[in-house]
């Protein structure tokens, strides 16, 4: 898995997905001199009780999609290329400083669920930065993620509520604990299962969206961060704040048989929704 970064209008690529690809970020950091503020990405240790962990773990063995995801067509077939289309929008931090991650999602998710889909529930990965909660994150996955909901009827404030609850639970703490179990079994065992899912041509989930905060920057280079896209995830948002700016980068998988042009709409669109209150 690789995630693509833009400096300055060169693209380059990091090491897997975005939390757990911070070593390949921060050498990238060192060797362009961007003064990226990453080691904020990090966590302090943090205890977990023996409780947080069984409730983490049945959250994430109950979760799953409330409807089974429907794509607009024309879709393309599995066989199709992976790549995907890929662009930025940039906001004026002042205009969003409440609820900044409940915000964007809930604009960006009923956004997409319009476009590209005819479920009025959707099913998101929202990434969490593991460091610090797991000891083994340090030398392992170091990234998880929470189930999160979307509704087309949900305001900022059922999006805001959904959300501290699954962090209350922590339930991606139960995500990572299953990861950490299948891997033990190897990646035959992965390979499976993953092959399975993919054999119902149903998608778990709908796309993928996070919050990386304030990564900061020496001022002078441009650093785009992307999220990632799969075939059975084909949407990803990611939000940060960088050059006294909010990006939002958007990757569109291109099972979905849609043009330049259509990007093109897509991102004036989307700009105008979420500048709409």
């Amino acid at each position: 898995m690789f995630i693509p970064i833009s400096v300055n209008g060169e693209r380059l690529y990091a090491c897997h997905g975005i939390f757990d690809g911070l070593s390949a970020l921060d050498y990238l950091n060192k060797k362009k001199h961007l003064g990226l503020e990453l080691s904020a990405l990090k966590k302090e240790v943090k205890s977990v009780t023996f409780l947080q962990r069984a409730t983490s773990l049945w959250q994430a063995l109950r979760s799953h999609p409330k409807e089974t995801h429907q794509f607009k067509p024309p879709v393309s077939s599995y066989l199709s290329p992976h790549h995907y289309f890929a662009f930025h929008l940039s906001f004026n931090p002042e205009e969003f400083r409440q609820d900044r991650t409940a915000y964007f999602f809930n604009k960006f998710s009923k956004f997409m669920m319009k476009r590209f889909s005819t479920n009025k529930v959707t099913r998101w990965q929202f990434s969490i930065n593991v460091r610090g909660e797991v000891a083994e994150a340090d030398q392992a996955l170091m990234a998880s993620y929470l189930s999160l909901d979307c509704d087309q009827e949900d305001t900022v404030a059922d999006t805001k509520n959904k959300l501290k609850h699954k962090l209350k639970v922590k339930e991606y703490l139960g995500f990572w604990y299953l990861s950490k179990f299948l891997l033990n079994f190897g990646k035959k065992t992965l390979i499976s299962l993953t092959k399975r899912d993919l054999e119902q041509r149903k998608s778990s989930w709908f796309g993928l969206f996070t919050n990386l905060g304030a990564i900061g920057g020496d001022g002078k280079n441009e650093v785009l961060l992307y999220p990632t896209v799969r075939w059975h995830r084909p949407l990803a948002g990611l939000i940060f704040e960088h050059k006294q700016k909010i990006f939002l980068t958007v990757l569109i998988h291109k099972r979905f048989q849609i043009t330049d042009d259509d990007v093109r709409i897509i991102k004036d669109e989307l700009r105008s929704d979420i500048l709409s209150r």
